[in-house]
């Protein structure tokens, strides 16, 4: 099985594990009352941490996806890029803050009905959620690199990476409620991006690994032939 078709998978799952939160059987969002994020953390238990550790394994699906994601856009290039690199990197910073996100809301869940003291609950909840918002910027990064490649392919990767600057741009401003600004939900776009990335990448891959996209042409039309074009001329006329 082909590498980036696997990849491709990968980012399907993940993109469906990124929108459990949306459906309407998960938890509400916690309260903003510290005395109340016990009682949230108590009665939710059992959903928030079956949510925690499908965080954990989509976590590892998308470092799939990445390295898939990262072959698919040199391919696309024909050569490497820092584009495709500063992917990967931001990719890595995602996961990285994604576990520790996790594990943090999941000591919440382990600990919040045999910790009295609500200030270390309070301090958790707040750190798992400062990580969750600021989690935004890297990957308002992977979704900005990645259209950048993509705007100038052709057909399906045109038109993803156009939509994808539009994602990139709420997801950075989603940031900014750390110091005050706004709180936006987790925008639905990211994971509906990432995975009608992973469905086009998997088409491509179903039809052969032809990419169809031509960054570079070798030979520009009004460039003067080589010497071993002439050579080839010159028999020609002989013949």
């Amino acid at each position: 099985m082909r590498p980036v078709l696997i990849a491709s998978i990968s980012g399907i799952l993940y993109a469906l594990i990124a929108e459990l939160p949306l459906l309407p059987l998960s938890p509400p969002a916690p309260p903003s009352r510290m005395q109340d994020i016990v009682g949230y953390y108590v009665q939710y238990g059992d959903v928030l941490r079956t949510m925690q550790l499908f965080g954990g394994f989509g976590a590892m699906l998308l470092l799939v996806f990445l390295l898939g994601l990262a072959t698919y856009l040199r391919r696309l290039q024909d050569r490497p890029s820092p584009l495709s690199a500063g992917v990967v990197t931001a990719g890595v910073a995602v996961i990285t803050m994604n576990l520790i996100a996790n594990a943090a809301s999941l000591s919440i869940v382990l600990n919040a009905g045999r910790v009295k003291n609500t200030a270390q609950i309070q301090l958790l909840h707040d750190f798992a959620n400062a990580t969750d918002i600021l989690m935004s910027l890297p990957i308002a990064v992977v979704v900005a690199f990645a259209s950048w490649i993509l705007v100038r392919g052709q057909r399906a990767d045109r038109w993803i990476g156009l939509t994808g600057f539009p994602v990139a741009a709420l997801l950075a401003f989603r940031a900014l409620a750390v110091g005050g600004g706004p709180t936006l939900p987790f925008p639905p776009l990211y994971p509906v991006w990432f995975e009608a990335l992973a469905i086009s990448m998997a088409v491509r891959e179903l039809r052969g690994g032809d990419t169809g996209v031509h960054l570079s042409t070798p030979f520009a039309a009004d460039s003067e032939p080589s010497a071993g074009e002439w050579s080839e001329r010159s028999g020609r006329c002989d013949e």
